[in-house]
């Protein structure tokens, strides 16, 4: 699940001319906030590297902070619950590794509507798990 040594993820903002189905554009060549989030949250590196898990959370943020606020619930709303748990982790991850308060009221506001949407269970669930972001 991890990108091999040598190759360059592609930008989830991107999409190349070309489009995935259920994939909506809102400017030429970029996706939907669902589109992105999700396609930042395709394939989490869990057992890679820690070089890997870095770059793969800094996707997953730059994806998260190019959703505007009145969009959030209508993204996490349009994940699946596996998807959830995955953001989950890396609002977790975010938050530890916070590199200053726009970040860490970026996660929060994330941490608030995911529980609020996907309940407590979800950070039980999170929490307990052994893969680690």
């Amino acid at each position: 699940h991890c990108v091999p040594p040598g190759c360059h993820p592609v930008s989830p903002f991107k999409t190349g001319g070309r489009r995935s189905e259920g994939q909506t554009t809102g400017r030429a060549g970029e996706m939907s906030a669902l589109a992105a989030v999700k396609a930042a949250l395709a394939n989490p590196p869990y057992g890679a590297t820690k070089e890997a898990k870095v770059a793969s959370a800094k996707t997953v943020g730059k994806a998260l902070g190019g959703v505007p606020d009145k969009e959030i619930e209508g993204v996490v709303m349009g994940l699946e619950a596996e998807e959830q748990a995955v953001l989950m982790k890396y609002v977790y991850r975010g938050l530890e590794a916070s590199d200053g308060q726009q970040s860490s009221t970026l996660m929060l506001r994330w941490h608030g509507v995911l529980t609020e949407k996907a309940g407590m269970g979800l950070i039980s669930r999170v929490l307990s798990e052994p893969d680690t972001l």
